[in-house]
């Protein structure tokens, strides 16, 4: 048994080999060198391709990133400047309904302070009316004094007695009046105004109350002072008669 080494190989025979058999010896150990550096070569290829495919990757990723991002903070400017807008919307239509409320409650207003100026000259003009009746010039007729003077005729018992009680609820709605007018005066003074529409609203139905509650007082208050002025003029009639038949 020979062993033989050759271009670093050691083969094992019987016998020598041949030269064709040793020319190819070195075209095979060159061809398997060739064969494993091909192979490292190849698997430096797929690294680097496997690389730079990562850093294709990343770049792309790390592109839609910054780009998702940029996108994003123009959605939230879009959306910021659309609630501001809102905003500024609500608040001009919250100043309109405000005005609105404000401008229809001045307006009730109005049209009760005429419809009591209405109602306070009727009862004028009743309580002229009644003066008149307890007059000389009355429908009861007139009498004479002695000193030619013409003296108011005197009421009735029943009527008399009418006129006093007519008076009496006056003075107690009167007082009434005068107590819802303290009242609201009282809410008035501890009504807080802020820029709320609530609060605002709130002060002006308080305000129109108050007007009606004294426009009220005024009317109760004249036809009080005209059912007293004919229970005087009816008691001086009274008087009148008492000394006449003495």
């Amino acid at each position: 048994m020979v062993y033989t080494t050759y271009a670093g190989h050691t083969i094992l025979g019987l016998k020598p080999p041949p030269d064709k058999v040793l020319r190819t010896i070195p075209i095979l150990a060159q061809a398997q060198s060739s064969r494993k550096s091909g192979q490292l070569s190849d698997a430096g290829d797929d690294r680097r391709s496997a690389q730079e495919l990562n850093n294709k990757q990343r770049s792309v990723s790390l592109q839609t990133l910054e780009t998702g991002g940029v996108v994003d903070l123009d959605t939230l400017e879009a959306k910021m400047a659309s609630i501001e807008v809102s905003l500024a919307g609500c608040g001009r239509r919250g100043g309109a309904r405000e005005l609105d409320a404000l401008r229809a409650a001045l307006l009730d207003k109005d049209t009760l302070i005429q419809n009591l100026k209405k109602q306070l000259s009727a009862s004028l003009s009743a309580a002229r009316l009644a003066a008149q009746a307890a007059s000389p010039a009355g429908p009861r007729g007139a009498r004479a004094s002695r000193g030619g003077r013409e003296e108011p005729a005197a009421l009735s018992a029943e009527e008399r007695r009418a006129l006093e009680d007519r008076a009496a609820a006056l003075n107690a709605d009167l007082q009434t009046r005068r107590d819802n007018i303290q009242e609201l005066r009282k809410r008035l003074e501890h009504t807080h105004v802020t820029e709320s529409i609530d609060s605002r609203i709130e002060q002006a139905e308080l305000q129109y109350r108050l007007g009606r509650e004294e426009l009220e007082l005024l009317s109760l208050g004249e036809q009080a002072r005209a059912l007293a002025l004919l229970i005087e003029h009816a008691s001086a009639a009274a008087r009148h008669d008492n000394t006449l038949y003495r």
